[in-house]
């Protein structure tokens, strides 16, 4: 039975920090020729994010075999999801939550080829400093 999207799909913000952790994953299974949301390191999407950024909410990663003719194709096989009973991959894609992506698109020693999609409810730089406005802190207050 497909689940129905009752609000509109918001427009993804591409990251960086996600790109990264995508490329990571590709570099590590793409020569291998794994097929596995695992890493050689026994790393996860979570650890590979982690190493790049700080999230919120929820993540998932989205992984495709194989040679597709276009990105639309890639796409629609998350969404058909076939071979998987709980259809995942077409929960989360059509989730409301997620707003950031990334992925990587390169070659696989035995599908040939492979995309590996991140996505995120939020995502902060592991750099990122917080800029406060004047007036956000009682300079009186911190005197006393």
């Amino acid at each position: 039975m497909l689940k129905v999207v009752k609000a509109p799909l918001v427009e993804l913000e591409w990251s960086p920090e996600l790109e990264r952790a995508a490329l990571d994953h590709l570099g590590d299974i793409g020569p291998r020729g794994t097929l596995s949301h695992s890493g050689s390191d026994k790393s996860t999407y979570r650890d590979r994010i982690e190493r790049y950024c700080r999230w919120g909410g929820s993540i998932f990663e989205a992984i495709d075999y194989g040679a597709r003719d276009a990105a639309r194709d890639v796409v629609i096989a998350w969404l058909v999801d076939d071979g998987v009973p709980k259809r995942q991959h077409r929960n989360n894609l059509l989730g409301p939550d997620q707003r950031h992506i990334a992925l990587a698109y390169g070659r696989h020693s035995v599908a040939s080829f492979c995309t590996i999609a991140l996505f995120a409810a939020q995502v902060v730089p592991l750099d990122f400093v917080p800029q406060l406005m004047p007036g956000m802190i009682d300079e009186e207050a911190l005197k006393k």
